[in-house]
């Protein structure tokens, strides 16, 4: 199965696929439908309300995209895309609001690096935590943010 990037612009949205995507099926509001295997598909792009498919082979399928009711891909997602998948997920801190003891979770063994920033974004605090605990008994009370290495931010209050 071979590993495709599909960049489509859709009503002014970027989507970016990067999977082993297999189809591109297009429904019409008059109950057909239309598939394309993703392998020979060279691009799609749009003129006005004119929707080109061009394959590899030089052909070229235009549809009128008031027709189109949907437009989905049939996909195989592989182990390491879901592993990708879940170590995006949110880390969970607790407790918050915390004395400075904090424990994160991240649904893993082990977790990367984390920032501690104040109101103004400057960063008071950073390390790797420890069993899954920090200890920022040292800063004084107020609101932070908590970053991630996975870049995700998180609203944290330390009451001490």
């Amino acid at each position: 199965m071979n590993k495709l990037i599909l960049l489509l612009i859709i009503n002014c949205q970027l989507l970016i696929v990067n999977s082993s995507a297999q189809s591109l099926i297009l429904s019409f509001a008059d109950g057909s439908t239309e598939s394309h295997l993703l392998s020979s598909v060279k691009t799609i792009s749009y003129t006005g309300d004119v929707m080109n498919v061009n394959l590899t082979s030089g052909s070229i399928f235009s549809y009128n995209a008031s027709t189109i009711k949907k437009m989905r891909y049939d996909v195989t997602v592989g182990e390491a895309q879901l592993e990708t998948l879940n170590s995006s997920l949110s880390t969970k801190l607790f407790p918050n609001p915390t004395t400075g003891q904090l424990t994160l979770d991240n649904g893993q063994l082990s977790m990367g690096e984390v920032a501690v920033m104040d109101v103004f974004g400057r960063k008071v605090w950073s390390g790797t935590p420890q069993n899954g605990r920090i200890d920022l008994s040292t800063l004084p009370a107020g609101a932070y943010s908590l970053k991630t290495e996975n870049g995700k931010t998180q609203k944290l209050i330390i009451n001490n």
